[in-house]
């Protein structure tokens, strides 16, 4: 056994009391960066990683197991002893007598030396196994062996990718017995009774286990997306991928930037069909000159590479060809800049570059053997068109485009079809992203699958106990709480003390504007990654672990509960004393939308979002009618005055916009001054004479409204200073404040809350930005009540400041596109 390096890792490893999966990949060159075009090696490999990384993130520690004893083909490095990624996965190489790389096909003879290996390397390492997962055949065989070897059995799922069945129909009869799939396909049913599972990986393969293998699987786990690495975003003119297809094709950068780009990458295979789509492309590109062919071509495979490369240069698109090799870090950015995606092959598993193609809003066109295109992309609502030359019909759907396989004038004819109508290309695209975000996504598929299996290892979602809340809380629920109370409960916080705000506050002369200082907020905890950096790995949540101030509001919901604490990092604070002069002072709460971290107003039920938002207004109202004693009396349009004090309710998420947990919450300020917000719009009462909900419902043209609920609306603003800042107005023009709303108001409100917040976080990838957004609640004396959604879709500059905004986008195509996202919603 080679040593182990870095060390540190493995003795981390070895006493972490994470629970233990066997990830077995056995055939193939199995390495973290992993390199398709080498020989069994490919999207399996690709997956195998992805799953690891998921079921990591999810608190379990990997051995990814996999056949070495030999020199690596491309480097001559020895795959042997362990590779270690962190403290929590790692690749194990097993050997055999056979120092030299095996076919999957003929991996039979090599499994009972490769079983005796891997029980001989765990026994001596004294490491426990919890779950067994196997990919492949082969894999399969080799976990059944360790499996009855072991002191304690485990589960075991096998995850099949293939089946030899599916092979056979779709290869010729003359390569039948070099694969020796007859042999395979006894192989895989002798593996069936000595499963715990079998996760399909397609439906495809779904059904075949059911015809073939008399195995009825309820398993389910297909190819899944990494989705900080595949997501629509903008790409430069000065991004270095214009300059490498320049170089590729031999064409100016201007002229690569302006043509239409279709695109396919996977292993140099004869299943591929890589000359079907040259041909088509070559028919395509006489009628739009304008056109590129992005291609992976395999140089290693000397004699299939030789025959596409005679191939590019006899259709005569040489100079409009981008014959790639291996491109792993380029692969989203490629994906970024193509219009279509298309892939001919007859041998697909599920068809992972597709759905990684669909990820970035790019629509397919593929074969009818392209499972995650027929399965998935094509949608129920399809149009058979028959083209002239055309073997057969092909589907139009929703996402995608389905041919024939080996049909050359019908992928022509898709690809034509596409890149002639911008229109169908975009929408297309959109729905392709639809369909694929966010229910292909690792985290979701593998969560599904360890329910599923019932591993009781398995992890649960992250959120705070009752228990822990019960912990640290002073009041069930604010009705029974009096403003007097929670004044006390703040200034007598000792924690909140400890980070109250600097005794200091100044007034901008030019405009009113308040300035608080509270230099402890910069101690704030963060867990929002910093961009462009993406989290690999969860990190802890105070709130979820129950490291924050007391609760005085729990209600509960249909999943978990929502509850209102104080903030430990306060911006207002009760007056010293008890005194009331004239500097702000106040109250600073937070509530929590849901205990649950990943639940909020854009993917909770319609019936917590309105429980979540009654708690907010009951404090609302709690704060405003209760004060007298504190608080100085806030004006009314009705002249009655009935409130004292202002209620300020807002929301910021993401790091850009001033949000420090990504745990879904709002905060509540309660304050003696009258914000500049509410200002403008008590201004704006007293110079026209009506509130300024009512003067958008009027003025605001109606080719801006995204969507209407019936007690409010959902509108771009025509003074909009942003892309895709949105504005939900109530149509009750009397009503000022949330807890004045019926339930009907209430629902309406929560409803365009949850679509508005839905939109920008499907639209900011898709335009190269993190997600990260403000909204304002506009409540009181002249306002009516309207809330301002404000996504971080642009920089600030000097003109800003200087009070001209430029946009970077236009309001009709806003609302367009807000209506099209939430049409298909």
């Amino acid at each position: 056994m080679s040593e182990v390096v870095p060390i540190e890792h493995h003795e981390a490893f070895l006493t972490s009391s994470r629970p233990h999966i066997l990830m077995i990949t056995n055939h193939g060159i199995h390495q973290w960066e992993v390199i398709p075009g080498l020989p069994d090696t490919g999207g399996q490999n690709v997956f195998v990683n992805q799953f690891t990384a998921t079921v990591v993130d999810l608190g379990f520690k990997v051995t990814i197991v996999n056949r070495g004893g030999y020199p690596h083909p491309l480097t001559g490095e020895m795959r042997s002893g362990l590779d270690y990624q962190d403290e929590h996965q790692r690749i194990l190489f097993i050997e055999d007598d056979k120092k030299a790389f095996v076919r999957k096909e003929d991996m039979h003879e090599q499994l009972s030396q490769l079983f005796e290996y891997l029980k001989a390397f765990l026994a001596d390492e004294g490491t426990a196994i919890d779950l067994i997962i196997s990919h492949y055949w082969d894999a399969a065989a080799l976990g059944i062996l360790l499996n009855k070897a072991l002191p304690r059995p485990v589960k075991h799922v096998w995850v099949p990718h293939s089946v030899g069945t599916l092979k056979k129909r779709n290869m010729p009869p003359e390569t039948w017995q070099d694969l020796r799939i007859d042999e395979r396909i006894a192989a895989e049913k002798a593996l069936v009774p000595d499963l715990d599972g079998i996760a399909a990986t397609s439906p495809v393969i779904r059904q075949a286990l059911k015809d073939d293998y008399d195995y009825d699987s309820n398993l389910f786990l297909p190819p899944c997306i990494q989705a900080d690495r595949y997501h629509p975003r903008a790409i430069e003119p000065d991004h270095e991928i214009w300059t490498f297809l320049s170089e590729a094709t031999g064409l100016p950068i201007n002229q690569v930037r302006g043509c239409k780009v279709v695109f396919e990458v996977s292993r140099t295979d004869r299943t591929k069909q890589k000359d079907v789509l040259i041909k088509a492309f070559a028919k395509v590109h006489k009628k739009i000159p304008d056109t590129l062919l992005v291609v992976s071509i395999d140089d290693t495979e000397t004699e299939l590479a030789g025959e596409l490369k005679t191939l590019i240069k006899e259709t005569g698109i040489e100079n409009h060809t981008a014959a790639i090799g291996y491109e792993w870090a380029r692969l989203p950015y490629i994906h970024a800049i193509s219009s279509v995606y298309c892939s001919p092959s007859i041998m697909e598993g599920f068809g992972m570059a597709i759905q990684e193609a669909a990820a970035t809003a790019v629509p397919g066109v593929g074969s009818h053997l392209v499972p995650f295109l027929t399965d998935y992309l094509i949608g129920d609502e399809t149009e058979q068109i028959k083209p002239e030359g055309a073997a057969r019909a092909i589907v139009k759907g929703e996402g995608g485009i389905m041919v024939q396989g080996g049909d050359v004038d019908g992928f022509a004819y898709a690809l034509e079809m596409l890149l002639t109508d911008d229109h169908l290309r975009r929408t297309m695209g959109q729905q392709a992203y639809q369909i694929t975000i966010p229910y292909f996504t690792w985290k979701h598929m593998t969560m599904r699958l360890l329910q599923a299996i019932e591993f009781e290892l398995g992890p649960t979602p992250q959120q705070i106990s009752r228990e822990a809340v019960n912990k640290i809380l002073e009041s069930e629920t604010i009705d029974e709480l009096s403003v007097t109370q929670m004044f006390e409960m703040v200034r007598n916080d000792p924690e909140l003390a400890k980070f109250r705000p600097d005794a200091l506050y100044q007034v901008d002369p030019r405009d009113g504007a308040v300035i608080l200082y509270n230099s402890a907020r910069a101690r704030r905890p963060h867990d929002y990654p910093e961009p462009p950096a993406e989290s690999k790995t969860a990190t802890a949540c105070p709130i979820c672990e129950g490291k924050t101030t007391g609760v005085i509001d729990v209600a509960g919901l249909s999943e978990g509960f929502t509850f209102i604490n104080k903030n430990l990092f306060p911006v207002l604070y009760p007056p010293v004393n008890g005194d009331n002069d004239e500097s702000p002072y106040g109250l600073h709460f937070l509530q929590w939308t849901s205990s649950l971290h990943d639940n909020d107003w854009h993917n909770m039920p319609v019936e917590d979002r309105v429980v979540a938002m009654k708690r907010l207004a009951a404090l609302e109202q709690k704060l405003l009618r209760e004060s007298a004693e504190f608080m100085p009396s806030s004006p009314s349009t009705n002249g009655k005055n009935e409130n004292h004090g202002y209620v300020s309710i807002f929301k910021n998420y993401g790091l850009m916009v001033g949000g420090s947990l990504s745990h879904g919450h709002q905060q509540i300020c309660f304050s003696n001054v009258m914000p500049r917000r509410f200002q403008n719009n008590w201004r704006f009462w007293q110079e026209r004479g009506e509130v300024f909900s009512g003067y958008m419902l009027r003025e605001n043209p109606s080719e801006l409204l995204i969507k209407d609920y019936g007690e409010a609306m959902l509108v771009v603003p025509y003074f909009m200073k942003r892309p895709y800042y949105t504005m939900l107005l109530l149509k009750d023009t009397n009503k000022q404040y949330l807890h004045q709303l019926s339930d009907a108001q209430l629902e309406a409100v929560t409803n365009g809350w949850h679509d508005a917040i839905r939109a920008m976080l499907i639209v900011m990838p898709k335009i190269g930005r993190a997600a990260a957004y403000n909204i304002i609640t506009s409540n009181g004396p002249g306002a009516g009540l309207y809330f301002e959604f404000l996504p971080y879709t642009q920089e600030t500059g000097g003109l800003e400041q200087l009070g001209l905004w430029v946009c970077q986008g236009n309001p009709s195509a806003v609302a367009s596109h807000f209506r099209e996202i939430l049409n298909y919603d």
